[in-house]
C-alpha cells in the first residue's frame, strides 16, 4: 500500500492543486492589496510610496537563537523575548561589577582617608 504508484499519483495531483489554490490565494491578496493602493497625497498619506518603499528595502531575517533549555526561538517573537533576557543578564552583571567597583573604591577611599587623619594625629 505504502508503494503504490496510483497512491504517489493521486498525492502529487493534490500537491499540485493545493500548490496553485496558495499561489491563486496570494495573488488574489497581492491584487487587492495592490488596488488599495494610489498616489493621492490628501487621502491616503502617500500610501503607494511607502509599499513601494517597503518592497525596495531588502528583508532582515534574523536566524533562529538558542534559548538557555537549549531549544530555538524561530518565530520574532520567541526571539525578542531570548533577546531581552540575554540584554537584562547583560546589564544586571554590569550593574553588579559597577556597584562592586564603587564600593571598593570607596572602600580604598575611606582607607586612605583614616590613614591621612592618622598620619596628622601622630
Amino acid at each position: 500500500m505504502a508503494n503504490d504508484p496510483r497512491l504517489k499519483t493521486e498525492l502529487n495531483c493534490i500537491t499540485k492543486d493545493l500548490r496553485r489554490t496558495i499561489l491563486d490565494i496570494k495573488q488574489q491578496s497581492i491584487e487587492a492589496y495592490v488596488q488599495e493602493l494610489t498616489d493621492d497625497d490628501e487621502s491616503t498619506d502617500h500610501s503607494l510610496w511607502k509599499a513601494t518603499k517597503r518592497l525596495k528595502r531588502p528583508r532582515m531575517n534574523i536566524p533562529p537563537l538558542r534559548k538557555q533549555d537549549r531549544t530555538w526561538a524561530k518565530d520574532e517573537k520567541e526571539k525578542a523575548d531570548v533577546f531581552a533576557e540575554h540584554l537584562l543578564d547583560i546589564m544586571q552583571q554590569s550593574i553588579e561589577a559597577y556597584v562592586q567597583e564603587l564600593t571598593d573604591d570607596a572602600s580604598t577611599d575611606h582607607s586612605l582617608w583614616k590613614a591621612k587623619k592618622r598620619l596628622k594625629d601622630q
